[in-house]
């Protein structure tokens, strides 16, 4: 749509929290931060990064002390233009290929109901 708005085209709604987080996938890992979530994906602000379509065990460390453990899909990867890259942590979008209760009552707790959007 050129000049308009653009279509959302994804399924849940999104929470911006700020979650720590570690990630651990084959051959790498690393500790950051989750940006955004939903019922079916996460993103996740990281230095190191694993490849596109890598599937990854991610663990969600929140304030009060609990872990939610789940696993995901790397679907897309976004760094900064190599000028900014001293300043602006790269980022992975991950889907959800499977997670506990605790992670869908996690969603409830930091505000986001589980609808989706659109009625889709």
């Amino acid at each position: 749509m050129k000049g308009g708005a653009v279509a959302e085209r994804r399924r849940f709604q999104r929470a911006r929290r700020r979650i720590a987080c570690s990630l651990e996938w084959k051959g790498g890992g690393c500790a950051g931060w989750v940006s955004d979530l939903s019922a079916n994906g996460l993103q996740v602000q990281m230095r190191a990064l694993p490849p596109t379509g890598s599937v990854v065990s991610l663990r969600l460390r929140l304030p009060d002390g609990v872990e939610v453990s789940v696993s995901a899909s790397v679907v897309r990867i976004r760094r900064a233009h190599p000028s900014a890259q001293a300043i602006v942590t790269p980022v992975a979008g991950l889907q959800i290929m499977g997670a506990p209760e605790a992670y869908f009552q996690l969603l409830t707790r930091v505000g986001e109901p589980i609808q989706e959007v659109d009625g889709r």
